[in-house]
């Protein structure tokens, strides 16, 4: 899997990996470390003095994994210890912007991303959305992951097997700008006809709350209101492969404005 060179400025993180079956399941949320389990049984371990990373894995795995999925939530941590925004999202460049797109589970999103970066649309990342304290979106590891249908339908990523709870299909990511100015938010939903519906700044700090990749007493909810000022739509669109070229040119058109 491609990389991007990082930025002077990026924090280093040593990250220590190793294996070990039946690793012991442990939980803990604090401003200095945070312990919990991984799907698939791995268990990992972030601490903030220095920045370090330790990950044990229930079963071997490929390199490649360990950045992404099992790095994620050590990431979503770190990001909020350096007082950056972390959100559960993907995003793509747009009007030379960044759009985040932001849906609950079987709403579409890597399948959407998937199509975009198979039509040419620069992806900048794909699970995990960081923002800086300038709500510049940061880079994300170069690759998204799909499932089986639509690695199928778009004829396109590397199987990699069952990589925590599920099978995973890669598409490698050319290089990105490390970080690129945030134009708004996108959520995805379901619907029988294709619609673009506007939402309210009460609207968007509602829903922006729910898709926080980590909700910890030590993350600091005000940050997400600098955030709900960026222009925010609601996606409505038929399920199925039928016209979603169609409904992401209507999307598109829709946002080109804002």
């Amino acid at each position: 899997m491609p990389l991007n060179d990082a930025p002077p400025d990026w924090p280093e993180v040593a990250v220590e990996v190793r294996v070990q079956a039946e690793p012991q399941q442990l939980v803990e949320w604090g401003p200095n470390r945070a312990r919990h389990p991984l799907r698939g049984g791995h268990q990992i371990e972030i601490r903030r003095n220095p920045l370090a990373v330790d990950l044990v894995l229930a079963r071997p795995t490929v390199a490649e994994c360990v950045l992404a999925p099992h790095l994620t939530s050590a990431a979503s941590t770190v990001a909020l210890w350096a007082g950056r925004a972390a959100m559960h999202a993907g995003a793509f460049l747009h009007d030379g912007g960044a759009w985040a797109l932001l849906g609950d589970k079987g709403q579409g999103k890597s399948s959407t991303l998937g199509w975009l970066a198979t039509s040419g649309t620069t992806i900048i990342t794909d699970d995990l959305l960081v923002c800086d304290g300038n709500n510049d979106v940061l880079a994300g590891p170069r690759c998204v992951d799909l499932r089986a249908d639509p690695a199928r339908h778009l004829k396109a990523g590397r199987d990699l097997g069952l990589i925590g709870t599920r099978e995973r299909w890669r598409i490698d990511l050319p290089a990105c700008p490390s970080r690129t100015p945030l134009r708004g938010w996108i959520f995805l939903e379901w619907g029988a006809e294709v619609a673009v519906e506007r939402l309210s700044p009460v609207e968007r700090l509602s829903r922006l709350a729910s898709h926080r990749a980590i909700a910890v007493p030590w993350d600091d909810p005000m940050a997400l209101l600098d955030l709900a000022t960026r222009p925010a739509v609601v996606w409505h669109r038929p399920k199925g492969w039928r016209n979603i070229g169609g409904s992401i040119a209507r999307l598109l058109a829709e946002i080109a404005d804002e």
